[in-house]
């Protein structure tokens, strides 16, 4: 089982390891480009342009810039499941699982950090701030993960049950050309948007506890205030339509 993430804007600023570039996900096809980026990254910030810095970050506020400015001179890390707290962060509430259940996640989830590309959901990181799809000067960082890693992510994925909770602009960063399966979240057979960010949560959070290792096991899942209204296969995709039911 291995389930795709997407990354969130908020972050948590804290952190008392190292980080160490080499010891993420994948390092063998991905230290190089990862290196390179983060020289960048903090080049720009170093340089101190407030207008180029506030486009890297999404962000006009000054004292916000200055603290993220502060903090990405940093060089302590924290478990990137933790390092996330938006919204799907929140409703996967990985601190109040058991041991067990928090290992399954640091082995089985898959972020896609917009500086560091994919992560397990143990690696320790960094705290960075980068807008989604903000380039650095004129390089577009999913481009360079998908050219980095697209093989290789289908090489080690397959053979595991790969579950997609990603949002779709994520697709760039990888997009799985071998069987996976998608989750859509219905409201009165409308697709949400900000809050499939809290099922996709939601739904980790229950894989995770019911240690899910294939579709048959996805499916027979119960999830409160979620139904399933529809699954829908092709030849390499399977889509599970869920209806929210409160």
């Amino acid at each position: 089982m291995r389930i795709l993430f997407s990354p969130s804007e908020a972050k948590r600023a804290d952190g008392n390891r190292s980080f160490k570039i080499d010891e993420l996900f994948a390092s063998s096809v991905l230290s190089q480009a990862r290196r390179e980026l983060l020289a960048l990254y903090r080049s720009i910030i170093k340089r101190g342009d407030i207008a180029e810095i506030s486009r890297l970050f999404g962000i006009k506020g000054e004292e916000e810039l200055s603290r993220y400015m502060h903090e990405a001179k940093k060089s302590s890390a924290l478990g990137a499941i933790r390092r996330y707290c938006g919204v799907a962060f929140e409703y996967l509430d990985y601190d109040s699982l058991p041991i067990s259940k928090k290992g399954y996640l640091d082995e089985n989830l898959i972020i896609f950090s917009n500086l560091l590309g994919p992560l397990a959901g143990g690696d320790l990181i960094c705290n960075y701030k980068l807008k989604q799809g903000q380039p650095l000067g004129e390089l577009k960082t999913q481009n360079i993960y998908k050219r980095e890693s697209q093989d290789f992510l289908d090489e080690y994925l397959d053979g595991h049950f790969i579950l997609d909770l990603r949002a779709s602009f994520y697709d760039k960063f990888y997009k799985p050309k071998i069987a996976h399966t998608t989750a859509k979240f219905l409201k009165n057979n409308k697709s949400v948007s900000h809050w499939a960010k809290a099922y996709r949560g939601i739904l980790a959070r229950e894989c995770a506890i019911a240690n899910v290792k294939n579709l048959d096991d996805l499916l027979s899942l119960k999830v409160d205030s979620l139904q399933i209204a529809d699954v829908v296969k092709n030849a390499t995709k399977t889509l599970v339509v869920y209806q929210i039911t409160r």
